[in-house]
């Protein structure tokens, strides 16, 4: 014969396992809100190769949340740096440096035909704050992608943004990867970069 109490005190269980778990799931969605009700952003993180902003990401940062994105193509395959005879102090060669490099070329060179103002003029979808890489970016782009046969680049010279002196700037061979001084009116491929 069924013992009603005993039924009872299994539900009376079941009523309290199911009133646990829904305790535990509210406090989780509270956990993902602010104190204004409002729901967290959840912070993606990115990584190399990842499609991403217009482009391809060739560099994270630590918190991997911050980086760099190149370009799904090359906006120029015959573009001129410069000018022969034309110092700009466009010398940085660090990670980041490629911004500040470009502005500084464009400031004095205004000609959009050439590598720096192609990539300020380059836009894609809402995308327009590109500029040309600077020495170490572009070797990351090589490292990063090209080895790995990732953003389709070219075996070609590639031009970054960093000048050498009044008549040379940098740029990387992406066959072998390896950086060459080289005259500032010699034509060469443009990859444009963006931070995000």
């Amino acid at each position: 014969m069924i013992n009603p109490n005993r039924f009872l005190g299994s539900l009376s269980l079941i009523k309290i396992f199911t009133f646990a778990i829904l305790l535990i799931l509210s406090f989780t969605v509270i956990s993902f809100k602010d104190q204004a009700g409002n729901k967290l952003p959840i912070i993606k993180k990115h990584f190399i190769g990842e499609a991403f902003g217009g482009g391809i990401v060739f560099y994270v940062d630590s918190t991997e949340k911050h980086g760099l994105i190149v370009s799904n193509e090359d906006i120029s395959v015959k573009a001129k740096w410069g000018y022969s005879d034309t110092v700009l102090h466009a010398n940085a060669k660090n990670i980041g440096a490629g911004k500040s490099n470009t502005e500084i070329i464009t400031k004095t060179l205004t000609d959009s035909t050439l590598a720096a103002g192609l990539c300020t003029h380059y836009k894609v979808d809402k995308f327009n704050d590109w500029h040309l890489p600077s020495k170490k970016e572009l070797e990351l782009i090589y490292d990063n992608l090209k080895t790995k046969n990732l953003g389709n680049l070219a075996d070609a010279y590639y031009w970054s943004s960093s000048e050498t002196d009044f008549n040379n700037a940098w740029l990387v061979d992406f066959k072998s990867g390896i950086p060459v001084e080289q005259n500032t009116v010699t034509t060469a491929h443009v990859r444009a970069i963006r931070e995000f």
